[in-house]
């Protein structure tokens, strides 16, 4: 199976920041590309599970939270499996996330965000745009937008 990568380029179409945007979140370290680019004519990539993780943190930064929570979304969102990418989640200010059913003593302020809308907004965004695939690189596995494997 192969792994599906996505260039800055298609990154900015999936998830509605701009070129500017992603390249502060990586210089300042809230997001890292699966491959970094190294000079002039290079590109990141980032694999499906990072842009999940990106669109997320733009949903929490569009509504407010600064960069060290950003930060610490991104590091998680980025290793969740795919069961935590359904229903409603609390995220407090430094990044800390819980499902709205676990949530049970959440003392401090916080964020609340429909992950199944991200998921479904980013699947929508590669099934109309044509332009998402000719810069996919190819590479160990290969997974769909919703995290399934294709095959």
């Amino acid at each position: 199976m192969t792994a599906v990568h996505y260039f800055t380029t298609e990154v900015i179409h999936l998830t509605g920041l701009t070129f500017r945007q992603i390249d502060y979140w990586c210089r300042v370290g809230i997001i890292v590309p699966k491959v970094e680019a190294d000079g002039s004519g290079t590109k990141r990539e980032f694999s499906i599970e990072q842009v999940r993780a990106i669109a997320l943190c733009r949903r929490l930064a569009d509504l407010g939270m600064r960069a060290p929570g950003l930060t610490e979304v991104y590091a998680d969102a980025c290793d969740w499996h795919e069961q935590f990418w359904a229903g409603i989640a609390l995220v407090s200010a430094t990044g800390m996330m819980t499902p709205l059913d676990a949530a049970t003593d959440f003392d401090e302020a916080c964020y609340v965000v429909n992950l199944d809308l991200i998921v479904a907004d980013l699947r929508e965004r590669i099934e109309r745009a044509p332009s998402v695939g000719p810069g996919i690189r190819a590479s160990d596995e290969e997974t769909r937008p919703d995290g399934s494997e294709t095959r």
